[in-house]
């Protein structure tokens, strides 16, 4: 599989993503890891970048087709991508190819580089505990100043979910078949709890979840973060 990988930031970016002419190839599934990956930008995963569909994400044949209005979105969110698409290829059905370009100057840039999640902070809003080690059990707790409404918990329960597919995608290659168990709910009516059975990525996917809870602490205000 060929991956090419726009340069961060703002525009006009198209993709176009082709699956294998094997049996059992499903556009339809692959289309929804990209509009996985759009819900995650616009979540602050990857801090304040923000994106838009400007031509509808299809399935056709055995291709999945689109355009994306781009703010702010780094170089790592594309990166990200590509190894979501890499990861789908390796368990789900094969992809002969991934090219995604910025429209102006159709610039298509081809990039291996390690995802580095854009940088923090110096400070937070409220206090944030990383876990000391890692480990393959993570367990994080997000403790909110006012009860949960359910949209509100039904909300942070996707974003939660979101995140469990960023990290399969960060998790070493020849760990991306391994099976993750994932559990979220209400520890009371303002603490949800989220245990990931099978963390395989490193310390950049919860420097992810920091910057979700940052967006999120926009609209609802969050008393402590905690992952361990």
């Amino acid at each position: 599989m060929r991956d090419s990988i726009p340069e961060g930031g703002t525009g006009i970016v198209r993709f176009h993503i082709t699956l294998a002419d094997e049996p059992g190839a499903d556009a339809r599934a692959l289309a929804d890891v990209v509009e996985m990956w759009v819900r995650a930008i616009n979540l602050g995963f990857f801090g304040d970048a923000r994106i838009s569909v400007s031509e509808p994400i299809e399935a056709r044949g055995r291709s999945v087709v689109g355009g994306m209005r781009c703010e702010r979105v780094p170089s790592a969110a594309f990166q990200l991508l590509a190894r979501m698409v890499s990861r789908f290829s390796r368990v789900r059905a094969r992809v002969e190819s991934i090219d995604i370009w910025r429209e102006e100057g159709h610039r298509s840039l081809v990039s291996r580089d390690p995802v580095e999640v854009p940088p923090l902070p110096e400070t937070f809003p409220f206090p944030v505990d990383y876990p000391n080690d890692f480990h393959a059990d993570v367990r994080v707790e997000v403790g909110f100043r006012s009860p949960l409404t359910p949209p509100e918990k039904d909300t942070i329960f996707d974003a939660l979910s979101v995140w469990d597919a960023l990290v399969e995608a960060l998790a070493d290659e020849e760990r991306w078949a391994e099976v993750s168990d994932y559990e979220t709910r209400l520890m009371s009516r303002s603490i949800v709890e989220h245990v990931v059975s099978g963390y395989f990525a490193g310390p950049e996917g919860f420097d992810l979840v920091v910057h979700m809870g940052l967006r999120l602490h926009q609209r609802l205000n969050i008393e402590r973060l905690t992952m361990e």
